[in-house]
């Protein structure tokens, strides 16, 4: 789970929604933190890359403006989440864990059966 720094993320959220008063900066904090949990309930494991910093940005203005118009999600914003989601699962695909990575099969002898399969 990334550490954002929600004073940065508010000041660009607000650029990009063309707010300059403070009454919705409590409001806009609120709309990057839900950002950040759905992105991560979705299986994201966000980071503190630029590119997912650009997603919760476009996440939480999303939500700021459906509250009002109820218009669904954006075909760029589909598709950022799922390049997103998609680009993690193929690293994770491709990448072996320790587990596997360590085991290693299992001879009779390393089984406790020695030569002649634990008779003797």
């Amino acid at each position: 789970m990334a550490e954002y720094d929600y004073e940065q993320l508010l000041k660009l959220l607000k650029i990009d929604l063309g707010i300059s008063a403070t009454i919705y900066d409590e409001r806009l904090t609120d709309r990057l933190k839900v950002a950040v949990q759905r992105l991560e309930a979705l299986g994201i494991a966000l980071n503190e890359s630029e590119q997912d910093r650009d997603l919760v940005l476009m996440y939480a203005a999303y939500l700021w403006r459906c509250r009002v118009t109820q218009a669904p999600m954006g075909r760029m914003l589909q598709l950022a989440i799922n390049n997103r989601l998609f680009g993690q699962t193929a690293r994770e695909a491709t990448t072996p864990s320790t587990a596997e990575a360590v085991s290693l099969p299992q001879t009779p002898q390393a089984a406790g059966g020695g030569e002649n399969g634990g008779e003797g």
